[in-house]
């Protein structure tokens, strides 16, 4: 789950904050430099990849929150542009993430059909005011929408509200 290694004289320390985008996430931190590493599970300013694929939607929040909780740094250096990020990206994404949840939720509770152009714009208004400006909002916003209902499909439970 972490492993501290000594590189040139410096620290840097590796953890695994368990399943998020996939299940082999790791991030790596240089406390030194207050400075975190962390591929694809915590975009800047972007919504996440497309429709999800290998994600556990739930246990990244939780990943997330143990991010936020545990590893102390200024820096995040995601996967992908843009560059760079800090320590309060990990809860907006956590945020985002809580939000589409709950979105779809109320878009099911409503009667919209799964992936429909209803449900899509009826979460993208839910949405839209906080998370509008990210990156990759308007088109991936269908996308986020699918996988998350697929990987519920996935684990044969929608999460409760």
């Amino acid at each position: 789950d972490e492993l501290s290694l000594q590189l040139g004289g410096k620290t840097i320390e590796l953890y695994y904050t368990g399943r998020n985008h996939s299940d082999n996430s790791i991030v790596l931190l240089y406390p030194e430099r207050r400075i975190l590493f962390a591929v694809d599970f915590i975009p800047v300013n972007s919504l996440p990849y497309q429709n999800l694929p290998d994600a556990y939607p739930d246990e990244w929040v939780e990943s997330l929150r143990w991010v936020e909780d545990n590893l102390d740094f200024d820096t995040l250096v995601p996967g992908h542009p843009p560059l760079p990020g800090t320590q309060e990206n990990v809860g907006q994404v956590r945020m985002y993430l809580e939000a589409l949840m709950a979105a779809v939720r109320a878009a099911r509770e409503q009667g919209l059909a799964d992936n429909s152009p209803e449900m899509v714009e009826a979460v993208r208004g839910e949405l839209e005011a906080d998370y509008g400006e990210w990156a990759n909002f308007e088109e991936w916003l269908p996308f986020n929408i699918e996988g998350l209902i697929g990987r519920w499909a996935a684990t044969a439970a929608t999460p409760a509200a």
